[in-house]
């Protein structure tokens, strides 16, 4: 994708999608994986679904993984975000 005409590139960006596990979540998470970002799956409750979707991105030649963590909450927030950190590597801001 050429992005000359102003636009930003997501490749090698980390990337969370809060509801990755499914419909317009999981389809963000594929389309951002296609792009070259690093995706990170969260969800509160769809563990299985979480996967699926991350093995269908790996699949495709992409990096991905998921993260349980619930964004209401915002200790398990954290958590996620403190998970992500550690499996990609970097500082959380």
């Amino acid at each position: 994708m050429d992005h000359s005409d102003g636009g930003s590139s997501v490749a090698n960006t980390p990337i969370r999608v809060t509801g990755g596990s499914r419909g317009m979540g999981a389809a963000c998470a594929r389309l951002l994986a296609l792009l070259g970002a690093t995706v990170v799956v969260a969800c509160s409750k769809s563990a299985d679904r979480a996967d699926a979707v991350v093995a269908e991105i790996a699949a495709a030649g992409c990096r991905a993984f998921a993260v349980k963590a619930d964004a209401g909450d915002a200790d398990a927030a954290k958590a996620g975000v403190a998970q992500a950190v550690d499996r990609i590597g970097g500082r959380s801001e």
